[in-house]
């Protein structure tokens, strides 16, 4: 004979619609969906009621095996209210990264859960620093790493838009002779200002930080 051992949802009931980490919130639910995930614990997240979410910063799902709205689905409706994508799934420092043994477990499927209104804007580059604006992507969803399924879901009003470039930092002088009537010699050449960070992606810092790059003389 055969054993089959079949492992039990841990149920998280969203039950008002703070839009941010409060007991009951959506977004103490992702938390606590989060953690458990962390410790190989399937979880689901279900609402209460139908209902309509302002969300401060966004949902960011990055461990486990987790199903949302799945089960008795109700009509949820999210805005993100600050910048960045609504929902974020997986952590940046595994896009694009093929290594997948080296990765947290991740499974998300969600239904019935739509996105409107929200807008990702890349960060604007450090004032008069020389760098290039960061690129804004993913206003409804932007997925890293794991596996996502996302159905019967309306996305509206969405937008993204790139930040804006910074002017170039002061160039630098050239050396100089002079040749006045009292005195002659010379200028030394002049560094022009350090070039500073460009803009990051959405609301992620840029990994340049508060870095400078120095500005050389000619």
């Amino acid at each position: 004979s055969q054993t089959v051992k079949i492992q039990q949802r841990h149920v998280i009931e969203v039950t008002n619609n703070f839009g941010d980490t409060r007991e009951g919130s959506f977004g103490w639910a992702v938390q606590q969906a989060n953690q458990l995930g962390a410790k190989n614990i399937t979880s689901e997240i279900r609402f209460k009621e139908s209902m309509t979410i302002q969300s401060e910063n966004g949902y960011k799902l990055t461990h486990g095996d987790i199903k949302i709205n799945t089960y008795d689905s109700k009509n949820i409706s999210i805005k993100r209210t600050s910048n960045g994508s609504a929902f974020t799934i997986g952590e940046y420092k595994y896009a694009n990264k093929h290594d997948f043994s080296n990765q947290p477990d991740l499974q998300v499927e969600a239904s019935n859960i739509n996105v409107f209104n929200t807008t990702a804007k890349g960060q604007d580059a450090e004032k008069n620093g020389g760098g290039g604006g960061g690129y804004g992507t993913g206003a409804g969803i932007l997925h890293y790493n794991g596996h996502l399924r996302w159905s019967d879901s309306v996305f509206q009003g969405n937008k993204v838009e790139g930040g804006h470039g910074a002017k170039i930092a002061s160039s630098g002088e050239d050396p100089s002779w002079y040749d006045k009537q009292w005195s002659h010699g010379h200028n030394k050449a002049k560094a022009g200002n350090p070039g500073l960070r460009g803009g990051g992606i959405n609301d992620r810092n840029h990994s340049f930080g508060n870095g400078t790059v120095d500005g050389g003389a000619p």
